[in-house]
Order: C-alpha cells, then sequence, then structure tokens
C-alpha cells in the first residue's frame, strides 16, 4: 500500500506539480540557490562509523582539492529536525534497511527529498527501497535476476568497467531510455544499473544506483588505478564536479611544514626567538638563512626530520631581498597600520591548517607579541562545528594569536572576540575608498556575507587560560580574489558594482587585523560604551528579522532586536520579553534551531 501510494504521488507530482510550478515557488527556487554552499551531505543510517568514515574517503578522492566539503547525518531524528535543506549541493542517501521502517516515517523522508528537489537540489540514492521505487518504478525491468560468479563488467559511454564484488545479483534493473547508465549487456537483452531524473522547471535531480560504489572498486580499464571511476560518473550525473587525474594534496609533504617569517623590528624577532628558546617542545624550528629565495634555501638546506605537527620557519636575513613567490611582504605592509599585530607574521604557501602551527608555543608568547600566520591554500582548514573550511588560492586566511590579562575587559567577555573580527573585516574593506557603499555584511555570529545570501567568509576562536591570561587563537577566512567553491569579494566588485578594483589577500588581511586590532584597544578602554556595537549594528543584517527558536520543548517566533553584552542574541518575544538566544550546536545555519537556555 505504502509503495503503491508513493510512487502514485511521486509521478502526480512530477507530471502536473513541478510543470505547474507557480512564479513563488520558482522566486524560492532561485532565492535558495544563491545561498547554497559547497557542502554534500550524506545520510547514513543504520552505518557504522568504520563504513561511514571509508565511504567519505572514498568521495573525498573523486573531487577536486577544496571543492566540496563533507557532512553526514547518521539518525532519522536529525534528518527530519536539522536544517540541512537551504544549505547543501547535493545528498547521496545511503541508508541500511531503510525499508523496515514504518510507513509513515517513509511517507515524510519522501516529502523531504521531494522539496529539496523542487528547490533545485541534487540527490543520488543507493538503497533499493520503496523510497527508490517511488521515484524510479515506471522505469524498472520486473523481475530479472542478474547472477555472475566473477567481476561484473558492464558498458558505459564505450568504457568497459570492471567492478570486483560479491553483490552482484540484481532483483530489478532499469530499462532502457535517456536517463539510464551503467549499460550491462546479457545476449541478446540490455539492462542499466543506474538511473537519472531531472525536474523539468527546478532542474533539481535524482539519480539512483544499484552498485554498492561507496563500499567497493569499480574502474574503468582504460585507467585500472582510478578504483572510483564508476563512482565519479555517478556523482557527475547529478552535477557534481569530479577530479579524474587522482592529483591531490593528501597527507603532509615536507613543503607543508615550511614558512617563512617577518618582522618589522629586530626587537620583535629577537623576542620570538627567546620565545623558543624557553618552550623545548614548541614544535617550531626557526632556522636562519642567507639564501637569496625560498627556493634555493629549500634546495641548499637539509631539513630536520619533523613529526606531522612539526613546523620550520625561514629567517631570512633580510625581508626585503628576501625572495619569495608566495607572498608580498611589501605589499602587506604598505597596507598595516596597526602599532603591534601583524609586525611579525609567519607565511606558509600550503599547510594543514594556521590554527595549529603554534598550539604548543601559544602559552609561551609574551602578551605583547601577537603572532599572526598567513597561508596560501590549506588541506585541512577548520570551520566552526567541526566543518571543514574550504581554502582555494585566492583565499585570505590567516590565524592570530593573541593574549590578554585576566581581568581585562577582553578577558571578562571573551565570547566577543569572534564578533569583534567579524566586524573588522567588514570594516576594512568597507572604508577602503570606492568600497564605502557595497553590501558586505556581518551574519551572527562569526559569518562574512554579501547581502543576506552569499557567505564570503567566516571566523572560527579558539581560547584557553593558564598563567593569568586568556590566549585567543581566531582564525579567518575571506574569499578575496577565488571564484571557486564561492563568489569572491572581488567577483562581486566587478560584477555587481562594475568595479575594476581587485584587491590582494595581503591587503585584506593587513587592513583587517589593523582594524581588529583598533576594535580590541578602544574595547579595553570603554568596554560596551565604546565604538564595537556601534559598528556591529551599522553592519549587521538581523535588525528585526523574525526567528523560531526551541523553548521547554517547544518552537516559538520571536523578532531579534539585538545582540547582548556578550554577543548573545537578544529577541522579543510575542509577549513583548526580551529573552537571549544560543545556537543548538547544528553545523548547517547557525541562525536554525535556536535554543533559549534555561534559567
Amino acid at each position: 500500500m505504502l509503495r503503491t501510494l508513493l510512487v502514485s504521488q511521486r509521478w502526480d507530482t512530477l507530471r502536473r506539480g513541478y510543470l505547474k510550478t507557480s512564479l513563488a515557488q520558482w522566486t524560492r527556487y532561485k532565492s535558495s540557490q544563491s545561498r547554497r554552499l559547497p557542502n554534500i551531505l550524506l545520510f547514513c543510517y543504520k552505518q557504522d562509523d568504520s563504513s561511514i568514515n571509508s565511504a567519505k574517503m572514498r568521495l573525498e578522492c573523486c573531487f577536486p582539492q577544496n571543492k566540496y566539503d563533507f557532512k553526514d547525518i547518521r539518525s532519522l531524528k536529525d534528518f527530519f529536525e536539522v536544517p540541512w535543506e537551504d544549505t547543501i549541493q547535493a545528498l547521496i542517501v545511503w541508508c541500511k534497511d531503510l525499508q523496515l521502517e514504518d510507513g509513515q516515517t517513509l511517507q515524510k523522508i519522501f516529502n523531504l527529498l521531494t522539496s529539496y528537489l523542487n528547490k533545485g537540489g541534487k540527490v543520488i540514492m543507493f538503497d533499493h527501497t520503496q523510497l527508490t521505487t517511488a521515484y524510479f518504478q515506471p522505469l524498472f525491468n520486473a523481475g530479472f535476476e542478474f547472477h555472475k560468479s566473477g567481476p561484473t563488467r558492464f558498458n558505459h559511454e564505450k568504457l568497459e568497467i570492471s567492478m570486483p564484488s560479491d553483490m552482484s545479483t540484481f532483483r530489478k534493473t532499469f530499462m532502457e531510455h535517456k536517463g539510464g547508465f551503467f549499460k550491462v549487456e546479457e545476449k541478446e537483452k540490455s539492462y542499466y544499473l543506474a538511473s537519472n531524473l531531472e525536474l523539468p522547471l527546478s532542474k533539481g535531480q535524482v539519480s539512483a544506483c544499484l552498485l554498492p560504489l561507496l563500499e567497493t572498486d569499480a574502474v574503468s580499464k582504460s585507467d585500472p588505478n582510478d578504483q572510483n571511476f564508476a563512482l565519479k560518473l555517478l556523482l557527475e550525473s547529478v552535477g557534481l564536479e569530479c577530479e579524474h587525474t587522482n592529483q591531490h594534496l593528501t597527507g603532509k609533504s615536507t613543503s607543508f611544514q615550511v614558512g617563512v617569517v617577518y618582522w618589522t623590528s629586530d626587537d620583535q624577532i629577537l623576542s620570538f626567538q627567546n620565545c623558543l628558546s624557553r618552550c623545548r617542545k614548541s614544535g617550531v624550528n626557526l632556522l636562519s638563512s642567507a639564501a637569496e629565495s625560498f627556493e634555493n634555501f629549500m634546495e641548499t638546506t637539509a631539513l630536520p626530520n619533523l613529526d606531522s605537527d612539526e613546523y620550520t620557519l625561514v629567517k631570512p636575513s633580510s625581508n626585503a631581498n628576501f625572495h619569495y613567490n608566495h607572498f608580498n611582504w611589501q605589499e602587506f605592509t604598505n597596507s598595516l597600520f596597526a602599532k603591534n599585530y601583524g609586525r611579525l607574521a609567519f607565511h606558509f604557501n600550503t599547510v594543514g591548517t594556521t590554527m595549529n602551527i603554534f598550539n604548543k608555543l601559544e602559552m609561551s608568547l609574551p602578551d605583547s607579541l601577537p603572532a599572526l600566520v598567513i597561508a596560501n591554500q590549506q588541506s585541512q582548514g577548520k570551520g566552526r562545528g567541526g566543518n571543514k573550511w574550504l581554502s582555494p588560492k585566492g583565499c585570505a586566511m590567516f590565524t592570530l594569536t593573541i593574549k590578554t590579562a585576566q581581568g581585562s575587559n577582553l578577558a571578562n567577555k571573551p565570547s566577543l572576540v569572534q564578533h569583534f573580527m567579524s566586524v573588522a573585516v567588514v570594516h576594512a574593506i568597507r572604508t577602503i575608498p570606492g568600497l564605502q557603499h557595497i553590501d558586505l555584511r556581518v551574519k551572527w555570529p562569526n559569518d562574512i556575507y554579501f547581502g543576506d545570501k552569499t557567505k564570503l567568509g567566516g571566523i572560527l576562536v579558539y581560547s584557553s587560560f593558564a598563567r593569568g591570561s586568556f590566549v585567543f587563537r581566531i582564525g579567518c577566512g575571506v574569499n578575496v580574489a577565488n571564484d571557486l567553491p564561492l563568489v569572491s569579494i572581488n567577483t562581486i566588485l566587478k560584477d555587481s558594482y562594475g568595479i575594476s578594483m581587485k584587491l590582494s589577500s595581503e591587503q585584506v588581511i593587513a587592513r583587517t587585523v589593523s582594524t581588529f586590532e583598533q576594535i580590541v584597544e578602544d574595547f579595553q578602554t570603554n568596554d560596551d560604551d565604546g565604538w564595537f556595537f556601534k559598528l556591529y549594528y551599522k553592519y549587521w543584517i538581523h535588525q528585526d528579522v523574525r526567528v523560531t527558536y526551541r523553548k521547554d520543548g517547544k518552537e516559538l517566533v520571536g523578532k531579534i532586536t539585538g545582540v547582548d553584552e556578550y554577543g548573545f542574541l537578544l529577541v522579543e518575544t510575542d509577549d513583548k520579553r526580551t529573552i537571549t538566544l544560543h545556537p543548538d550546536g547544528n553545523s548547517f545555519d547557525i541562525m536554525k534551531n535556536l535554543i533559549s537556555p534555561k534559567k
């Protein structure tokens, strides 16, 4: 009965509902498309941890470096409640025993998937259940079983693929049609082991695959080294971009662990050297060099054997005369107006993450010696809630480590640090002559947006306390000059404003840390009466926006009126009370599922 209901609903929706999509629905679709992030969600109900990790590794090997981030949802409760629908590029349904769930649950899943597809979503299904049948029933060959004792072989676009597997029995296959692929030829008959459907107006796509491509190899005979060849074809069938060269930045090479130190005064570099000498397990090796270039240093220097969490820093005899293609120190200092922040900087062309360089050393750094780590690319960039921060070339990425004494205004309100940096980024760019009116905004609590739909950057803060001081590691990433995976500031200047000016990462980072220093100094002196909150309300996108939140298990609605002295949202309830809201910890949209904490 359920199967009949789902099939009937699916084809009724496709034939009538999608073809008669209203203008309002189409507008909602276009709006949702503009804010989709490069996330791929794996819905892996009842899969074990080992299988999930293995599947994620397969998927990561399929895509270009820094193209997509991966998330997973493992329970039906989270699948229904977590706000994933408007924040992902594609959904992969890979579950066990989904057909054993009750009809009401499957109906609810089907409705959610259909809603997502109607917004232009991309779905891949590996489950041959009533759910898959609901979308593809008219395309199935009924009653066919394919048995083969050896590897399964089939043709796709004249490429023969061999898939070693003990799962080579297919109770159903897809009939030949324009969306069918992974062709099996047996005697005089042809069958398809995957199929694709596209929704006419929304361009949402769903592909179903009967092959266990997240669990086993499927290679092309023309390239036997590409073990995920068939999986890539499946991913590409819904419009995802795959990498067919297998040239990933995996693991850590020696060059990932070598950076260059820059300084503006001898006192700073001397203080840093003294700090290293006091900390026996700093994880940092400082090597002085008379080499004229970074390339010459790498060719002529015997580097020490390093653990994966250790780094070598090159200290050239002269910053001005040291040739280093990956960073323009002169351009950086020309844009730097800070008294202290940014005056000691460390640059890596490629690194795992800037957040970890000084994690063993931070407690030994003097209060007067903030350390700035910059990278052109990261292979393990970190985002909020365990997210990966995609880090392509052209993204301005840095971590600023600062210390403040216990009892200071900043130490008393450490949760404001992320807000300070968010405002610093926006103010630093919008005070450049000619850019005062671009719609660069702050989204609570730690994101940078163009308007209210397009994310351009984010902030991540780690804090710790020891020896009477708070230490803040403040990570920041802003899309300045890159085109992928998200739109960049330079793209916006050109396409939305007709401005030919091109900002550089050096310029944006220097102005940002300088502005951040001003905000911190002002706050340390004036607390809540200072400059920061005026700037924050000037740039934020939330004033009078209505949000839903949960209190005592109930979903309620309120109007955002501001933030409190610690940076948490202030919301006016329908009965005119003002309450404070905190995020619930979901890694999809921090403005969804807000909670009112118990007093």
